[in-house]
């Protein structure tokens, strides 16, 4: 199978959709980027260094992104380096394998991943354990949503939520060659990897401009957003991975392969 003449339609962050873009390239296809995003800090520190101050209370950290393992490291090297060993000694549960990833390059266990990317997916992987009085760590984004920390909450535990960074619109995207490119089939593929992706691109190109290009989406909360704004995903892979990405993008445009 060959994504050969396919153009791909990247929508995270500039740096991210380079490396993306290798992932479809190795397959034959070409790509277009629009960052949706961009990865800023949050308007204080405040809790995040109050919570690395005193990590030793915690029993388990929970992540839900690359983003947020990444930017907790970056801070506790600037805080109090030595709170590393601290985190290593508490259980990590991880979203989707680039945040697996990311945690296990620091040197750090995790102790459950699902093999599907969803928030949804690692609550309900939570059900046959025992949370009640346990403390969470929950570092994730401004617009973050409330599935796992309310799962956890429900199930018994407390949870600390603390904002790592902020995702906000970047500047300088040229919308309208991109809108024309979408109107004339010059992308045959749009991806998101996260539901701020999607809000981001329906806010800065609606929804009208996607008309019949294929959707693909990482993973069941990310589908569920694309939903709730009107865009029907089409693919899904099997796993959160670019890889996975690129496998079911190509299995769907030569669906007579398989």
């Amino acid at each position: 199978m060959s994504l050969q003449g396919i153009t791909i339609l990247l929508t995270r962050t500039a740096e991210a959709n380079a490396e993306l873009a290798a992932v479809f390239n190795r397959r034959g296809a070409k790509t277009r980027s629009l960052p949706t995003i961009e990865i800023v800090d949050p308007a204080s520190w405040e809790g995040t260094d109050k919570a690395i101050l005193d990590l030793a209370r915690y029993d388990c950290v929970f992540f839900t992104s690359r983003n947020a393992v990444e930017r907790l490291l970056h801070r506790i090297e600037q805080v109090q380096p030595e709170a590393i060993a601290r985190l290593a000694s508490c259980k990590i549960y991880a979203v989707g394998e680039h945040t697996e990833e990311a945690i296990e390059e620091a040197g750090l266990t995790v102790a459950l991943t699902p093999e599907v990317h969803s928030a949804e997916a690692l609550a309900e992987s939570l059900g046959n354990e025992s949370l009640a009085g346990r403390m969470f760590l929950f570092p994730k984004s401004d617009i973050a949503g409330d599935v796992v920390p309310s799962f956890l909450r429900s199930a018994g535990a407390a949870v600390d939520e603390i904002v790592v960074y902020r995702n906000v619109a970047p500047e300088g995207n040229k919308l309208d060659e991109i809108r024309n490119a979408l109107a004339n089939g010059d992308i045959h593929a749009v991806t998101f990897f996260s539901p701020s992706a999607v809000r981001r691109f329906v806010q800065m190109l609606g929804t009208k401009c996607i008309g019949a290009t294929p959707v693909a989406v990482i993973g069941r909360t990310t589908g569920n957003a694309a939903r709730s704004l009107g865009i029907e995903p089409t693919i899904l892979p099997d796993r959160a991975s670019a890889e996975a990405m690129a496998e079911a993008i190509e299995r769907f445009f030569n669906p007579e392969r398989q």
